[in-house]
């Protein structure tokens, strides 16, 4: 479980992607590759302000860290 200080009132998730529902097709198992890019570049709601780039580097920055 990732658990990011910044990040209140919800997940990553819910963060990078709003309340949109998931596409099966964009699935993990489907698409190992993609999960990554998904969580990193998902669209956010139009009425919620995307993560800026410096914080979406820092993230991914910190899991690739806690992969090693």
């Amino acid at each position: 479980m990732l658990l990011y200080k910044y990040l209140s009132n919800g997940s990553l998730f819910s963060h990078l992607h709003g309340n949109k529902s998931h596409n099966p097709r964009l699935s993990v198992r489907n698409a190992p590759a993609l999960k990554f890019k998904i969580y990193l570049f998902g669209n956010v709601e139009e009425s919620q302000k995307p993560l800026c780039w410096d914080l979406r580097v820092d993230i991914a920055l910190d899991n690739a860290r806690g992969l090693e």
